[in-house]
């Protein structure tokens, strides 16, 4: 027998929703043959799996959750039952090697407490301040549970338990105080990945964002518990999950701003119209892929529009490559693939990966290496209509693109364009500096 695990497929994807079987209990499958669907952050991954046999098992329901290392099947591979005759030949010709493997098993298993414990200690979600507080109390705790965001032990918890003393035989011979507290919450994939992407420790990451989080006034809170709502509820789906978390993490933490203009593209209207017509038969030249191309010659002469900031060390990072995102809208919500390297791209090339990167989107078929790493962000509300509007940064990229709906205004074709920034590192002189050049460039289509 195999158990076949869900497997570690990509950077920050620690779980997912099954969201279908492709195979059931019975069947025979192959090798590299894809097995289910799971919907992890903004994509759906079909799992493969390593080697031929018979489905034995299958061990989560469509719809559950599963986390990376779970068992996802039980596969007959033919080899469950020579191994069950060798098994029990040894054990009638030699009772004493069970004993021993059950030593060597508990052995195994005090191992892996060992290190469970030592995981234990590494998910501490307590500030530096607090933790000093408990030591000089003396309190010693097995289980402490935090009523703070995020599961973060507070100062209240600690002084509800002040003199509580819970030991264990090592405590006892030791006479060492220990402070277990680990958190009930995990740590969500996105707040995880934006951490890693930064280079910093997803628990301080965390702690920092539940600190803010905390500035929110308790009587807001009240208000917001008060609040009920009449009729249908529906479970926020995975992917409208992390949407939720990724605004509410950039709104908490990026104090935005915005600059906006409109100018004039007679040029780039004039200048799109014939490369529609010449390549009409090769790829769809939108205007939106002369507007990527504009951005990321932009973005090469302020470094900045393509930076974002480190809170913890308190420094900006100048991104080498830029990846600029597209919003895709589709039924399930907004995904942001992104083109790598931008400005090393054709104008046809980018019209190219912007068709690719829409339809996959919306067949949910996007990689996850497709949807991060992202440097900077074009919201293209022009698609269906719309003329201006408000942005949220996708943070941790410091600044974001709109683009209206191009209108006719006294025979002049005008485009309406805003960028939101993270006012922490940019500042409205760069914006709109950023925004005349960009104006330039698109008056010179041809040149792109």
């Amino acid at each position: 027998m195999f158990e076949f695990k869900f497997p570690d497929v990509a950077e920050g994807i620690h779980e997912g929703k099954l969201i279908s079987w492709l195979v059931k209990e019975g069947d025979e499958v192959t090798a590299d043959q894809e097995i289910c669907e799971i919907e992890t952050d903004k994509s759906i991954l079909q799992i493969p799996i390593p080697i031929s046999g018979k489905i034995f098992k299958i061990h989560h329901e469509q719809g559950a959750m599963v986390k990376v290392g779970d068992i996802l099947v039980t596969v007959d591979n033919g080899k469950a039952e020579k191994t069950k005759t060798k098994q029990a030949t040894k054990q009638k010709d030699v009772p004493s090697n069970q004993t021993k493997r059950n030593q060597k098993y508990e052995k195994k298993n005090v191992k892996k407490q060992n290190i469970t414990e030592k995981v234990a200690k590494k998910d501490i979600l307590i500030l530096p301040k607090d933790r000093k507080y408990a030591k000089e109390k003396g309190i010693v705790l097995e289980k402490v549970v935090g009523t703070g965001p995020g599961g973060r032990i507070t100062r209240k918890d600690l002084d509800k338990l002040e003199g509580e003393v819970l030991t264990t035989d090592n405590e006892k011979n030791t006479n060492e105080k220990i402070i277990r507290i680990r958190s009930r919450r995990r740590i969500p994939p996105s707040i995880r990945l934006i951490a890693l992407q930064n280079d910093i420790d997803p628990e301080t990451f965390m702690m920092l964002l539940n600190a803010k989080q905390e500035e929110i006034s308790i009587k807001e809170q009240n208000k917001q518990k008060q609040l009920t709502v009449q009729g249908k509820r529906e479970k926020l789906s995975t992917i409208r999950e992390v949407i939720k978390h990724r605004m509410e993490l950039a709104w908490h933490i990026v104090p935005h701003a915005a600059v906006g203009v409109e100018i004039e593209v007679d040029n780039l209207v004039k200048e799109r119209k014939k490369a529609k017509e010449k390549h009409k038969n090769k790829v769809k030249v939108t205007y939106l892929a002369y507007i990527v191309k504009a951005v990321a010659k932009c973005l090469a002469k302020f470094p900045i529009m393509n930076s974002s900031l480190d809170d913890v060390a308190n420094e900006i990072i100048y991104r080498k490559e830029i990846n600029i995102g597209i919003a895709v809208d589709t039924e399930y919500g907004l995904i942001v693939p992104n083109i790598k390297n931008s400005d090393k791209k054709s104008l046809l090339e980018i019209a190219a990966e912007i068709e690719d990167l829409a339809t996959r989107s919306r067949e949910k078929k996007i990689k996850p290496a497709e949807i991060t790493k992202g440097t900077f962000t074009i919201t293209n509300i022009g698609s269906f209509g719309g003329v201006t509007g408000s942005s949220i940064v996708n943070y941790p990229e410091s600044a974001i693109l709109m683009v209206g709906t191009i209108i006719n205004r006294e025979s002049k074709s005008l485009l309406p364009l805003q960028v939101t920034f993270d006012h922490r590192t940019i500042d409205g002189g760069d914006a709109g500096r950023f925004l005349n050049t960009l104006s330039e460039l698109l008056n010179k289509p041809e040149k792109l």
